[in-house]
């Protein structure tokens, strides 16, 4: 079945809605330090938009927030977009952490998942 952005649809949305059984490991010179974490992830469609009159593109904006279950603090925020160009076939993510960090990836929608084809 494929949905208003021309693509299969796939029951993906279980795997990315966080939780609260995640573990940051992180080497140490005697062992390793451990630090359990809540994990949410939220989305919001942003229904079609078009770009340069000449590309649509469906996209979804998302925010991943980790929290240290020690002390409440926010260890990991990370903002950005799911895009979908139909197209060209081509997905792409933009992200930010505000530590300077900033990304933005490509892929053919059937490198990333093969049986959705």
């Amino acid at each position: 079945m494929r949905n208003g952005c021309g693509l299969r649809t796939v029951d993906w949305t279980h795997s990315f809605l966080g939780g609260d059984k995640g573990l940051d490991v992180a080497p140490e010179p005697d062992g390793s330090a451990e630090s359990p974490y809540y994990e949410t992830l939220e989305f919001t469609p942003c229904g079609t938009v078009e770009n340069a009159d000449s590309q649509e593109l469906s996209v979804v904006r998302y925010q991943q927030i980790v929290t240290r279950k020690s002390d409440g603090k926010v260890s990991h925020d990370q903002t950005g977009y799911w895009m979908w160009d139909p197209a060209t076939g081509i997905v792409m993510q933009s992200l930010t952490i505000p530590r300077a960090v900033t990304g933005l990836v490509g892929l053919l929608f059937e490198l990333l998942w093969p049986s959705a084809q």
